[in-house]
């Protein structure tokens, strides 16, 4: 067993908790401190350690990915001189040792997720500014540090997160000016909120933040808060100003689960426990961690022995194990407070004669027994069966040997919510003496002890002040004071909350809020949503309003339903808002801006498809990685080539029925539809797919109909179908963003050429209904430079610089200006690149880079924005079935059967598949093309995917320099290193504007197949390749991997063109890779024949008829691939 823990103890947040625990005494440690708790769990992990061979507990390390392998990369801390067997300590004796980090690759048979929860987050104006903490922040300032974060706190959240805190911060002498909590009632327990209102915290329910306000010093220096409404909506006149120095925010917590979900998708055997698999109190989380820990165990176990010895040694070891009685435990542990019966609230009357008594004022139902286990003679017992029982004095008469005044009670209630009246002795039943808890001393005490206190009701009543009789902290736990005061009778009953006085820690409350006008502060800063790239709600719910009017607006020009969420609102995907506005591409990898999406999104009409989850969780050292360990366990991960196909054969599959039946999977069961009994929409052009290549052809249409109707002609409807929710989510936005057109292929060059004047053009040559902020694709001339370290790689270059120019002096394509650049050249342009055995570089000064995502949304607003005027509409959530067969009454039109996902009432299957009927169907459906020409009855496409892995730093690349000395450049060259290695065939990468580099490399040998998940070999053989090629990488951190597919036909070319069997059927496919820097040449291309075909006049059109069909021709899809592209 290796256990991973990113802090340098175990117990997680244990350890910041001095608060006692509800729960279990006997299976949760109830009434115990939760360093103490952590404490004790450590002392036995060691015991166990000590018996277990091979087991280790890594601390200070970090999970850093789970990969599709099977295996999972950690970043661990060694002491420096030990190697990952934990050997070889060299540090002398007596010093601290220097520690280092390592990057190891563990190959776990069995997978447990215990990583907690993440705090949520509000957005309001000034959520930023410096002294806004959430709860765990400020518990660690206070608890571990001893740090006094404050000196006046508002807190924003009710539930026992804040409550707790709250707390916390009145101990460290932090003043708590008030909580205020969303909802009608807090959701905590209702003794950690009676603590504070006895402590003169006021608690408004049904209230929220409205602004915090900056200082001079540019901290917090007050906040706003006004009522809400059942809507949410600030009530008018309810505006009140808090002078404070910080804001605890404590508005509940979300599972840290994305370890799990990729888990699951990879096929690995994983388990959850704790608060990454169900939010719920720490007491929850130990006793359902032992259970999931034995279930582990009884399952490896079953890998060497029969069932019967499994139970038989799981006896052993664990005793008798009742399952359902567990099972039954665990669902009231976890389970929230109950009901809240304030008859049992005590009362005069409830005060004996003549005895001593425990008073109860715990009244809710709360898993927790601490009180009916602290007392050995049986006086306090549980009302029910189970934990959640609202304790009860049992007197002699019930069969408890009484109270003996011991006062362990007292001590060791978790909610302060247990006293001892004493009615013994002289004057003892008119003034009995009364013991409470008390965890507060006097702020301007030279010591703590006690002289005087003022007493709290039940109802937070103040009872006046006492002179303190008597102080101990009882055994044996030694840890919580009680102090006992002489009262009279009539009050003994009620008291129960004690402060020192004088007490300056504690608010006056009355004070602390004034009322305001209504409005936000002029003065505060925008809430931002996304931290990292900085990021402000009121421009999120902007472009969500921006997006959801485009969706809408298509799929009523297209006459199709939006797809909408479970909730009734328009699908909107997160990535395709990552993609505008870089939200969520921060080094926390969108876990905090992630959780406040779908609130924004709901404000503004949609509801969210999560991001998707990719490697790393945390960034982690380049030089570090570079240097791996693989630790292995017996067994065999989940294969990296399953599911793949490489031989199109394979494609083939079994369609059932004749036409026009078709065999479609409709979820678990296999449902047979009858197209004719289908509504048959017409469109006059249908693109399948929006990535690279149907975007690009989609764009070309737009422009070109815009032009056709200022000529007064009448353009041709286009229908744009996507599977995704967004265009431009497949594999488009998998690549890095590079577009060349030193290729020797002069078909592509021509194609890259023609991509590449529009690229430049980009936003300048919006259409009517854009805006010039959307029309930034990031476009850079930054060049490529195709590295020479040897004799063979420059002789291959050079014959790629002498076939350019002889065809452009052919007038194949234009000159792209590519030359030789010698090695001073390249070390001027690319600062700190591996210079041993450079020779020089081939340099193509015409080439650059784009962002692929930002291309994709503003293509989307440039094709969809305005279907109107572009004729272009674009459906998500529609999945291509099969193309069905011609007939006779479809009039020489081609026919699709589309299933529909995610619309309303898409109950019955006339609602959920729809036939879609058109002039021409171009398939621009990448890499997984064959899957549908399979079902539709057709031979299969030359088409071979594989895929490629890319990774991107940290920002900190030295900036990079252009051998013109050009002024402006916004990006670094792309760099591109043809050597072979055990890992690669080449790699590739460029240095960003923001200074980070873009690193992928073609694996060797190929990943093949249909894949997308990122693999365990990629990041550690590819930050060996960048840190050689450029050691200045090293001390960069690598922040996310992706990969994606490559849909590659036998010669590198493009497969263009009527497929050989249905002429109708036009193919855009085979990019290889290529898609993005052939988008807009290709989709011009593609627009050209389309229209033409179809009867459209000529204007407007790119290419000419005579090199149309060149183009054609070298493309087209039953060519014999004997030619093959040098730079592929």
């Amino acid at each position: 067993v290796i256990l991973v823990d990113d802090k340098d103890r175990v117990g997680g947040k244990l350890v910041l908790q001095s608060h006692l625990f509800f729960g279990s005494v006997q299976d949760t440690m109830a009434g115990t401190r939760g360093y103490e708790i952590a404490s004790k769990l450590s002392d036995r992990l060691d015991t166990a350690l000590s018996a277990s061979r091979g087991s280790a507990v890594w601390l200070q390390s970090t999970a850093v990915g789970v990969f599709s392998d099977g295996r999972v990369g950690v970043m661990r801390r060694l002491p420096r001189g030990e190697d990952a067997s934990g050997h070889g300590d060299t540090h002398r004796e007596g010093e601290a040792p220097p520690y280092r980090q390592q990057y190891v690759v563990v190959r776990p048979k069995m997978l447990l997720v215990a990583t907690g929860a993440m705090e949520n987050t509000l957005s309001f104006p000034g959520n930023s500014l410096p002294g806004v903490y959430g709860a765990g922040g400020l518990q660690t300032l206070v608890n571990r540090d001893l740090v006094k974060a404050a000196k006046r706190v508002l807190i924003v959240g009710g539930g026992n997160v804040g409550l707790v805190a709250g707390y916390h911060a009145i101990q460290a002498g932090i003043e708590v000016v008030g909580l205020i909590e969303g909802m009608p009632r807090v959701g905590g327990y209702k003794v950690h909120a009676d603590k504070l209102r006895r402590l003169g915290v006021p608690i408004l329910c049904s209230h929220t933040v409205v602004c915090a306000e900056p200082g001079r010093d540019g901290t917090v220096c007050a906040v706003q808060t006004a009522e809400v409404d059942r809507s949410w909506a600030c009530v008018p006149g309810t505006t009140q100003r808090w002078e404070v120095d910080a804001v605890l925010v404590a508005v509940g917590l979300s599972p840290v689960d994305a370890f799990v979900r990729q888990a699951r998708e990879y096929g690995m055997r994983v388990y959850t426990a704790g608060d990454a698999r169900r939010i719920s109190e720490a007491s929850s989380a130990m006793y359902t961690g032992r259970i999931t820990g034995r279930d582990m165990a009884r399952e490896l176990l079953g890998e060497t022995m029969s069932a019967s010895e499994v139970d038989a040694h799981m006896q052993a070891v664990f005793g008798v194990i009742d399952s359902a009685a567990e099972s039954a435990k665990a669902a009231v542990l976890s389970a929230p407070a109950g009901a809240t019966d304030t008859t049992l609230l005590p009362t005069v009357e409830s005060v004996v004669d003549d005895t001593v008594q425990p008073v109860l004022h715990c009244v809710q139902e709360i898993a927790c027994n601490s009180c009916e286990a602290s007392c050995r003679r049986g006086a306090i017992r549980l009302r029910g069966k189970d934990l959640t029982g609202s304790p009860f004095h049992c007197t002699s008469d019930d069969g408890s040997e009484g109270c003996m005044g011991c006062m362990q009670c007292v001590a060791r209630c978790p909610g302060l919510a247990v006293t001892v009246v004493d009615t013994r002795g002289e004057g003892g039943n008119e003034n009995p003496l009364v013991t409470m808890p008390c965890e507060l001393s006097p702020a301007d005490a030279a010591d703590t002890r006690l002289s005087y206190v003022r007493i709290k009701g039940e109802d937070c009543a103040d009872l006046g002040v006492y002179r303190v009789v008597r102080e101990r902290t009882p055994k044996p736990d030694g840890y919580r004071r009680v102090v006992t005061v002489r009262m009279p009778r009539a009050l003994a009953h009620c008291a129960v909350g004690v402060i020192p006085v004088p007490a300056e820690q504690v608010s006056d409350a009355v004070s602390a809020a004034t009322d305001i006008e209504d409005g936000v502060s002029s003065q505060a800063p925008d809430a931002l949503i996304c931290r990292c790239e900085r990021v402000t709600a009121a421009t999120v719910v902007q472009e969500v309003k921006r997006q959801v009017a485009l969706i809408k607006a298509s799929h009523a020009a297209a006459n199709i339903p939006v797809p909408l969420g479970p909730r009734g609102r328009v699908l909107l995907d997160a990535n395709a808002l990552k993609a505008s506005l870089r939200i969520g591409m921060g080094a926390c990898g969108g876990s905090y801006c992630g959780r406040q999406l779908p609130r924004l999104a709901w404000s503004a009409g949609a509801e969210i498809v999560p991001y998707t989850i990719r490697p790393m969780a945390v960034e982690a050292n380049i030089g570090v990685i570079a240097e791996s360990h693989t630790y292995t366990a017996s067994g065999t991960p989940p294969s990296e080539s399953a599911g793949y196909l490489t031989d199109p054969s394979l494609y083939q599959q079994t369609v059932v029925g004749t036409a026009p039946a078709v065999y479609v999977e409709s979820g678990a069961q296999d449902t047979t539809i009858d197209a004719y009994t289908l509504d048959t929409l017409d469109t006059d052009v249908l693109v399948m797919g929006a990535g690279s290549a149907g975007l690009g052809v989609a764009v070309a249409c737009a422009r070109r109909n815009v032009s056709m109707i200022e000529a007064g002609e009448v353009p041709p409807r286009v229908l744009v179908l996507d599977t995704r929710t967004a265009a431009g989510q497949g594999d488009q936005k998998h690549a890095i963003g590079g577009v060349r057109s030193a290729m020797t292929d002069p078909e592509s060059v021509l194609l890259v050429s023609e991509s590449k004047r529009d690229f430049a053009s980009w936003a300048q040559n919006t259409l009517p209904h854009e805006t010039q902020g959307e029309a930034d694709i990031g476009w850079s001339q930054s060049g490529y430079l195709f590295v020479a370290y040897g004799q063979r790689q420059r002789a291959v270059l050079e014959r790629v610089i002498e076939t350019q120019r002889s065809n452009a002096a052919l007038g194949l394509h234009p000159d792209t200006g590519i030359r030789w650049v010698d090695r001073e050249g390249v070390l001027g342009m690319v600062p700190g690149i591996e210079a041993d055995g450079l020779l020089g570089a081939a340099y193509s000064p015409t080439d650059g880079v784009a962002s692929p995502v930002r291309w994709a949304v503003s293509a989307s607003t440039r094709a969809f924005g305005d279907p109107t005027s572009t004729g272009v509409s674009h459906v998500s959530c529609a999945h291509v079935v099969r193309v069905l067969p011609k007939t006779e009454a479809d009039g020489g039109r081609e026919r699709v059967l589309v299933r529909l996902k995610d619309r309303p009432n898409a109950s019955e299957a006339s609602d959920e598949y729809k036939v879609i009927r058109a002039r021409v169907v171009i398939e621009a459906l990448g890499a997984g093309v064959n899957l549908v020409q399979a079902r539709s009855g057709l031979d299969p496409l030359h088409v071979y995917p594989d895929s490629h892995e890319a990774l991107v730093t940290s920002e900190g690349y030295a900036p990079v320099k252009t051998p013109l000395g050009a002024s402006g450049l916004t990006a670094g060259p792309m760099v591109v290193d043809l050597r072979d290695s055990p890992s690669f065939s080449n790699v590739y990468w460029y240095v960003t504007p923001e200074g980070q580099i873009v690193f992928c490399g073609t694996p060797r040998p190929p990943y093949s197949g249909l894949s997308e998940t990122s693999t365990s070999t990629f990041l550690p053989e590819g930050c060996a390749r960048l840190t050689g090629l450029v050691p200045y990488a090293a001390g960069l951190k690598v922040r996310r991997t992706w990969r994606g597919t490559y849909p590659n036909s036998p010669d590198g070319k493009p497969l263009v063109g009527p497929d050989p069997s249905r002429p109708g059927l036009f193919h855009v496919n085979g990019l290889g890779g290529h898609g993005f820097m052939l988008s807009c040449g290709l989709g011009r291309l593609v627009c050209d024949t389309v229209y033409e075909s179809i009867g459209m006049s000529t204007s407007g059109e790119t290419y000419p008829r005579g090199q149309r069909e060149t183009l054609l021709d070298a493309m087209r899809v039953g060519r014999d691939f004997t030619a093959d592209e040098l730079l592929k």
